[in-house]
């Protein structure tokens, strides 16, 4: 117990110093996702590069959801802060690159599969 106090100490009080960076960075992710372009991944890590098949080089504007699966995934779009307009979900939002992990038949653990919409 106390070693597990000890850990979230340590951490708490590493966030705190950088706590300026840290929200720097993530402000900056948050915007960079309405102008971002380029490709869009589906898989890979920092340390296990995407496969081909894993990177989107023609990202969609978004994916269309019928009414029935945006009432099914509707809650969990919202945990993850996944914007909407409607049953559409566009690309250009804070969490870009959340978008195609959850919609996108590509992805090993998508919510449900969307319709690209690459009618920019």
């Amino acid at each position: 117990m106390n070693s597990q106090l000890a850990a979230l100490e340590g951490l708490f009080g590493f966030a705190d110093e950088r706590r300026a960076q840290v929200g720097a960075s993530t402000d900056a992710a948050r915007r960079a996702g309405y102008t971002a372009t380029g490709p869009v991944y589906v898989g890979g890590a920092d340390n296990d590069p995407p496969e081909p098949a894993e990177v989107i080089q023609d990202q969609p504007c978004g994916y269309r959801l019928t009414a029935d699966q945006y009432a099914e995934v509707k809650d969990e779009l919202a945990l993850h802060g996944v914007r909407t307009k409607g049953t559409n979900v566009p690309l250009r939002q804070p969490l870009r690159a959340l978008v195609p992990l959850l919609l996108d038949e590509r992805a090993p653990y998508h919510l449900t599969v969307g319709e690209p919409d690459t009618g920019c």
